[in-house]
């Protein structure tokens, strides 16, 4: 994990270079993002190896990323992770070193969640607000799981107003990815469905 973190802060320094970043995620390949994000956080879960994470700010704005060894649970069976892994705009476990909003106590509440299509490809879309004590404001996040060779979140937050468009083509960057593999893992789209 060392050395692909490594590998990461070359990539992004190579590509700050040119107005853009790459950002190499383990095992699913790489994406590109414009240089105003910075990496704040990213490393393993200490309680759960097969957890990597890692998020990007940019103003009051964080994008998170959690790679997740993939199983054939069912796909609605991911509603809860979504709001138990990034509550408040980063991985749990990289709050404290991202700078993530707070640590203090909040509630979630779940406002959106559908089984949605991804390039053929089935991917879990979801919307959720995070009150948290001594806050001032909420935090809204936008997100995905997609499911390949990893199982990928991808998430944006901010304290402030967003919409899920911005959140949608970086999830679309991880899918084209995932999606070269042909990993036994991806799940054809049958049909939507809201949860």
């Amino acid at each position: 994990m060392k050395e692909t973190m490594r590998q990461i802060v070359l990539l992004l320094a190579l590509a700050n270079c040119a107005g853009a970043m790459s950002l190499d995620l383990p095992g699913v390949g790489t994406i590109t993002l414009s240089n105003e994000w910075s990496v704040v956080g990213s490393g393993t879960n200490s309680q759960n190896n097969s957890q990597w994470g890692v998020v990007l700010k940019k103003g009051d704005e964080l994008l998170s990323f959690v790679l997740w060894e993939p199983n054939d649970s069912p796909t609605v069976n991911y509603c809860d992770s979504t709001h138990e892994l990034a509550p408040r705009g980063c991985p749990y476990w990289l709050e404290k070193v991202s700078g993530g909003f707070t640590n203090g106590e909040s509630t979630t509440w779940g406002l959106r969640a559908r089984i949605t299509d991804m390039f053929v490809y089935e991917a879990l879309e979801y919307s959720m607000v995070t009150g948290t004590v001594g806050m001032p404001a909420n935090t809204l996040g936008h997100g995905f799981v997609l499911f390949g060779d990893r199982t990928v979140f991808v998430q944006h937050s901010s304290s402030r107003a967003i919409t899920p468009e911005f959140v949608h083509g970086v999830a679309a960057s991880v899918m084209s990815e995932l999606s070269r593999t042909k990993s036994k893992h991806m799940r054809l789209f049958t049909k939507p469905q809201t949860i």
